[in-house]
């Protein structure tokens, strides 16, 4: 779990754009973060030019929800991405086959 110090937080944004799971918005020009949807890939810390975002420490059950999102977040991403496959795979099937 990550926190926000909005005494160090300017409003730049690049922890929200560097956000792999859209957990950060800036909300009256200071960055907020929904912990349901972080993952604690910390992306967030190593680009902040302030330094307002530190990690807090979490129990051992916190931790383990944290490891799941993340997995289910890279299942999720691997799944579109073997549709996607498939998807291109028929499409070359039936072009090979005259089927376009």
């Amino acid at each position: 779990m990550l926190r926000i110090s909005a005494e160090k937080c300017l409003g730049c944004g690049l922890c929200v754009q560097n956000c792999p799971t859209d957990a950060l918005r800036l909300f009256h020009e200071k960055a907020h973060i929904d912990t349901e949807k972080c993952i604690g890939c910390e992306n967030c810390i190593s680009v902040c030019p302030q330094g307002a975002i530190e990690p807090v420490a979490l129990t051992e059950l916190e931790e383990l929800k944290m490891k799941i999102r993340s997995i289910r977040q890279k299942m999720e991403q691997l799944s579109q991405r073997v549709d996607e496959l498939r998807q291109m795979k028929d499409r070359r099937k039936s072009s090979m086959w005259g089927g376009d």
